[in-house]
């Protein structure tokens, strides 16, 4: 069985261009401040965040390439369990979230000095994108 197969790769770029949008929102105007106060560049000037802004373009790229990878790997969930309709593609992504990624990420956030409401922070982003990525290929899977 290819899973691969019946891959709508509009469907595919929709859901990288989301993740990057929702990242924008997410880590800009909604918790933009809280993000940078939990990672400790809260006292970062405004010309500082700007040069690490400017050296960032790598990261996006890679966030980017690990999207569509999600995106792929989602679709192959989705098609092998026939989550066929948006109310079971999006139980199947927070039941994989919740299994897999937030579980998996806990014990790093459990044992390590940084702020847990950061582990909050960007586990809710990784459940929002995931959730939209069901949404997204489920409309778009016809």
């Amino acid at each position: 069985m290819d899973l691969l197969e019946h891959v709508n790769w509009i469907a595919v770029l929709g859901c990288v261009v989301a993740a990057m949008a929702l990242g924008f929102v997410w880590y800009g105007p909604l918790f933009g401040k809280l993000w940078l106060e939990l990672m400790g560049w809260g006292t970062k000037n405004e010309a500082e965040l700007k040069e690490m802004q400017s050296k960032a373009m790598p990261g996006y790229a890679v966030m980017a390439v690990g999207a569509a990878v999600m995106a792929l790997v989602l679709h192959a969930v989705l098609h092998a369990t026939d989550a066929a309709t948006v109310g079971a593609a999006v139980m199947v992504a927070a039941l994989l979230w919740l299994g897999f990624v937030a579980t998996s990420t806990l014990g790093s956030a459990m044992f390590s000095d940084t702020d847990k409401r950061l582990w909050a922070l960007n586990e809710g982003y990784v459940l929002v994108q995931m959730v939209l990525f069901a949404v997204i290929l489920t409309l778009l899977a016809a």
